[in-house]
């Protein structure tokens, strides 16, 4: 009966198909895929500005208006991009306001986070709340109503068919709207979770919103977000009342606070078919059946989104083998904890096998084999050389994302997967990000402080080991803090990022170095320094013309010059599992490596251990010798521009880097032997990967070719650099990269 209804549902779609293409033509293709205009409207004589995505046609079409979040600038875009051809894909016309002062409104206004901000710093906590909700209940709701009043005289909008919906402090206004506005449905995701538990005012205020609301509530959430508390009250609040109302509370999105805060909009997926329900049960004529619905939406679409239709009416499931294949983004939870990892599934006449990054933290990697069976995916995990059982999982497919439950080492867990995020068509490509807050370890635990997708470049700042800026005066705690982390679309545990450094330099005038004494680290014991008292650590930099001189030199120094080569002391990742390890420090995740080649034209390479794999760049050197000897390299702050790509199930699990000359492996150890250990095993290890040599030819080739070089020797851990020219290299076939790869120094490679 299931697979009638399948059949009926993919004849009904392809016939609508056939229609809307013979009727709609080819120039709608644009405006059907979510063409996105910028328009103004006036709110209490400021020009505001938003994004509006509508179907193919004049209309008129059932309307929503986003309230965005809190974050500054135009990081609202990238939610945006993903749920504006989404809603236009389902027949909905999706406006997106920006309210004042910020992205496409940044000049109508402060910037709420600024005033709040600002409010904190004079009266803590009490007053900064209450200036949070004095603005979100006057100014922002006015933008918000204000952006509704333009939407009513709009030829293309159904009348009594405007919803609203927001996440965050768009959550808020939400609930506001769906006092004030008059609007036939409102989505409430995430509103108030960051500032609930601080700001009782806040409470007060979206609970009395709810109890005099004028329009049905959908609340919803991530159980890892902040917290859940508002959905809930808010829901029972309602509920007492005798208002309508419903609640859904989905399952952790993420391994953070931070990343289930992002669910409204990363993990549109998951929630899309419940949210749609509910706003056309409060929005759209009843009488329309989803048939109807599905026909007139399909008879607006230009081919390919009907193309979309057929995909997800089911046309394309064939036999229910093709809907699990494919690369996956899957959130495993057990207890109260969650974890994200990649997987990967393939099939082969009916038979599955698979790969994922760890499901829970025991190791690496896990493979899989199994079938379907009565429209679920039935599969046993295994231990990576493929042979020993640790576990089962039982998968469904639903509207393309995977659900299911399973036992891995006899403990229950709970998975939910979604296809990694694309990037959409009118998303940028070039950030620039103004860092704000620094950090001073490498951990999961940092919430990210900008998405990008693979290809896409950043243009930043760091400042200096002691948190001096261009001033440079000191903005941020000492202790090498680090701008980002960054969180990379797609990149899984297993996989590598690809850093590509265009630039590296100095934006002010100065340095400062301990230099009145060598570390005792790099002297035999006992060795005696008599360090000048008044050295000064100040350099003077000449940026016009790549030099440094010390500041207040001795009679003998007065004319020593040294020539500037930038570098970033530090660049690394979120370390494995829960790790939370200083920037001080160093190790397979990258970190406080002081490797003089990390400048412009070098890419350097890491392995991913957590979701995103969260990379974060700092400790900026003028110029550094080898080894770092007096602890210090010329110490300044920098303006950074780096590309990052994404090289999937590549595995070498220690940084690599090159530059025009060298292949470059580091090694991270307790000694200078174990470090140049470490190094040489994973130079031997990217040869046998990516040249597919044996023990005896690698071995001919590095005795002939491995440089060292000594990059840190003051640090924690020590670092030794193995490397070799790349015009030898020149001289080696090189077959095509291995399609998956798995590497450690202490004993091999696995590849395929």
């Amino acid at each position: 009966m299931a697979a009638w209804k399948r059949v009926q549902r993919v004849a009904l779609a392809s016939l609508a198909c056939l229609i809307a293409t013979d009727v709609a033509g080819a120039h709608e293709h644009d405006a059907a895929m979510g063409a996105v205009e910028t328009v103004s409207f006036d709110s209490g004589g400021k020009t505001l500005r938003g994004y509006l995505y509508k179907p193919a046609g004049s209309g008129p079409f059932p309307t929503v208006l986003y309230n965005h979040g809190s974050s500054p600038g135009t990081i609202n875009n990238a939610a945006f991009e993903l749920l504006g051809p989404m809603f236009v894909a389902h027949g909905w016309a999706f406006f997106a306001p920006y309210r004042r002062g910020q992205g496409l409104s940044s000049d109508a206004g402060e910037y709420i986070g600024d005033a709040i901000a600002a409010a904190r710093a004079k009266g803590g906590l009490p007053v900064a709340a209450d200036t949070m909700v004095r603005l979100l209940s006057t100014d922002h709701l006015q933008d918000q109503l204000a952006a509704l009043s333009w939407l009513r005289t709009q030829s293309f909008v159904t009348p009594g068919q405007i919803a609203v919906m927001g996440n965050s402090f768009g959550g808020v206004e939400t609930v506001l709207g769906a006092e004030h506005g008059g609007y036939c449905a409102a989505v409430d995701a995430s509103g108030g979770a960051e500032s609930w538990d601080l700001a009782p005012s806040l409470r007060s205020l979206m609970v009395h919103a709810v109890l005099h609301a004028k329009a049905p509530i959908l609340f919803f959430q991530a159980e890892n977000d902040y917290t859940v508390a508002p959905s809930r009250e808010l829901y029972a609040a309602m509920r007492e009342a005798k208002k309508p109302a419903e609640i859904r509370l989905y399952p952790p999105y993420g391994t953070s606070p931070e990343d289930g805060h992002s669910f409204p909009y990363r993990g549109a997926d998951i929630w899309r078919d419940d949210v749609f329900r509910f706003l056309d049960k409060n929005c759209r004529a009843r009488s329309e059946s989803p048939e109807g619905n599905l026909m007139k939406t399909v008879m607006r679409r230009s081919p390919l989104s009907c193309l979309l239709a057929l995909i997800s009416a089911g046309a394309y499931a064939g036999d229910g083998n093709s809907e699990f294949s494919g690369r996956w983004e899957v959130t495993t939870t057990r207890a109260s904890q969650s974890f994200v990892a990649g997987l990967n599934l393939a099939v082969d006449a009916g038979q599955y096998t698979g790969r994922s990054g760890y499901l829970l933290p025991d190791g690496y990697f896990y493979r899989y084999t199994g079938n379907v069976e009565a429209d679920a995916l039935h599969l046993k995990i295994l231990t990576p050389d493929g042979q020993t059982g640790i576990g089962d999982l039982v998968l469904t497919a639903k509207h393309g994302a995977l659900s299911g439950k399973g036992n891995l080492h006899d403990f229950p867990i709970t998975v939910s997967a979604r296809r990694p995020l694309q990037r959409p068509a009118s998303a940028s490509t070039v950030h620039d990000y103004a860092p704000r807050v620094f950090y001073t370890a490498f951990s999961g635990a940092n919430p990210p402080a900008l998405h990008v997708f693979p290809g896409d470049t950043v243009r930043t700042q760091t400042v200096d080991a002691d948190g001096g800026g261009e001033s440079p005066v000191q903005r941020t705690p000492s202790g090498n803090p680090q701008t980002g982390p960054f969180y990379i679309e797609g990149a899984m545990i297993g996989d590598t990022i690809a850093v590509h450094f265009r630039k590296i330099r100095p934006n002010r005038d100065t340095a400062f170095q301990q230099r009145a004494a060598l570390d005792p680290h790099v002297l035999p014991p006992g060795y005696g320094q008599e360090p000048n008292e008044q050295w000064s650590n100040i350099w003077k930099l000449d940026r016009e013309h790549g030099t440094a001189t010390p500041a207040n030199p001795s009679e003998k120094l007065k004319n020593l010059t040294v020539h500037l080569v930038p570098m970033l002391g530090c660049v690394g990742v979120a370390p494995y599992w829960s790790q939370a390890i200083s920037t001080s420090d160093l190790g397979r995740f990258g970190g406080n490596l002081d490797y003089n080649q990390v400048r412009e034209g070098t890419t350097v390479y890491l392995p991913v251990y957590q979701a995103g794999a969260l990379l974060s760049v700092g400790d900026g050197h003028a110029v550094q010798g080898d080894g770092e000897i007096t602890g210090q390299g010329l110490e300044t702050s920098m303006d950074v521009e780096f590309t990052v790509d994404l090289i999937k199930d590549q595995l070498l699990d220690q940084p690599w880097a090159e530059n025009e000359e060298y292949i470059m492996v580091s090694g991270v150890g307790g000694s200078l032997n174990d470090a140049a250990q470490v190094a040489t095993a994973g130079l031997s290890n990217w040869l046998k990967s990516y040249y597919r040599l044996n023990a005896s030819e690698t071995a001919t080739v590095l005795a002939n070719s491995i440089h060292y070089d000594i990059a840190e020797m003051v640090d924690p851990e020590t670092h030794v650099v193995a490397k070799m020219r790349k015009d030898f290299l020149a001289q080696l076939p090189k077959p095509p990269p291995p399609s998956f790869m798995f590497c450690q120094a202490a004993w091999g490679c696995l590849t395929q």
